[in-house]
């Protein structure tokens, strides 16, 4: 399993939730599994890199760090997922806008979670949907050539430290999951 982060507060805060979750897993954690913990402003370079990675059979866990980007932050983010991963992310909708409080996670565990920083919507098949926030679809999971992508459109990793039973459940079989 390997963190990776950008260099911002919200990114930095939430690889380290990632980090102590994987610390107390047990052992099962998927070793062809990568976490990029509060992505905003993906690189060109670093981007192609991942989507290699992808189709030979690494699987992507990708937090969004949207809540915290520019406007030409995410402009770039949505296009660069729409072409490296064919992700349809829509524009950011703030906590205040969210009819709900929480996320409805239906894979890997049924559960509820606060949303944090609220959340980035993604146009997807019934399916590829394993999260919702007052309806709408803010989580996937994409199989994408021999490896696949699970994208989380609110910040999940900054709920670990502060001991979110709920939260760390979920990061917990996350990492564990059979994907």
């Amino acid at each position: 399993m390997h963190i990776a982060h950008e260099d911002h507060l919200l990114a930095t805060e939430s690889a380290l939730g990632y980090s102590q979750v994987l610390a107390t897993t047990t052992g099962k954690s998927l070793k062809g599994c990568s976490i990029v913990a509060g992505l905003r402003n993906l690189r060109d370079r670093e981007g192609y890199f991942l989507a290699d990675a992808v189709g030979e059979g690494r699987w992507l866990l990708i937090e969004s760090g949207l809540s915290f980007a520019t406007p030409s932050e995410s402009a770039y983010h949505r296009r660069f997922m729409r072409e490296l991963f064919g992700l349809q992310i829509g524009l950011h909708v703030a906590s205040q806008d969210l009819k709900d409080l929480y996320v409805t996670y239906e894979w890997p565990v049924c559960c509820m979670v606060r949303h944090f920083g609220g959340a980035t919507p993604i146009e997807a098949d019934g399916n590829d949907v394993i999260a919702r926030a007052g309806g709408m679809p803010i989580a996937v999971r994409k199989k994408i050539g021999r490896g696949g992508i699970v994208y989380i459109g609110t910040p999940l990793g900054p709920l670990l430290p502060s001991g979110d039973r709920e939260a760390i459940e979920l990061a917990r079989a996350l990492t564990e999951a059979s994907y």
